[in-house]
Parts: structure tokens; C-alpha cells; sequence
């Protein structure tokens, strides 16, 4: 499926997983990019091509909630698991 494919479905986080695969098509490190490479073997396993940033290390959980507490301080926790609930 392409990102246009999957912002067209009516899947839940769809628009996550497109506005992701765009960034990381772009080389752009964003919390959508990055919550897709930590989704990447379950896209995958539904044939969703990701192609993960080469700069980020594993786990990208960790690079994911760095981003997270430098964009939302102490609330980091809870949009990180709301980014999960979303997708």
C-alpha cells in the first residue's frame, strides 16, 4: 500500500501511518516517522513498505520518546502512549 492508499482507507491511524511514510520517504525525522519505524514489523506483516531513517538508532522506541520529551516535556509519557492508542 502507498501512503495515498492508506490515508484513503477508513483504518484506524491511517492518517498516522501516511503522514509517516511521507516524512520517512522525505528523510524527516517527526513523531509520525518515527512511531511507524517502531510499528514497522506489524506494517510490514500487512505489506506496508517502511523504509527506516538509517540515522536512527535501535531501538527506535527510544529515539521516539526522546523526540517526545523534547517537544512535550513532562508530558512525554502520556503522548507516548496516546501515539500507540492512535495508531
Amino acid at each position: 500500500m502507498t501512503p495515498s492508499e492508506i490515508a484513503e482507507s477508513n483504518l484506524p491511524g491511517a492518517e498516522l501511518v501516511s503522514n509517516g511514510l511521507n516524512d520517512l520517504e522525505r528523510g524527516i525525522t517527526s513523531e509520525e516517522s518515527l512511531l511507524v519505524m517502531v510499528a514497522s514489523p506489524r506494517l510490514m506483516s500487512l505489506g506496508i513498505k517502511v523504509t527506516p531513517l538509517s540515522e536512527i538508532s535501535l531501538p527506535h522506541e527510544h529515539a521516539l520518546y526522546t523526540l517526545l520529551e523534547d517537544t512535550h516535556g513532562a508530558d512525554a509519557y502520556s503522548r507516548y502512549n496516546l501515539s500507540f492508542g492512535e495508531l
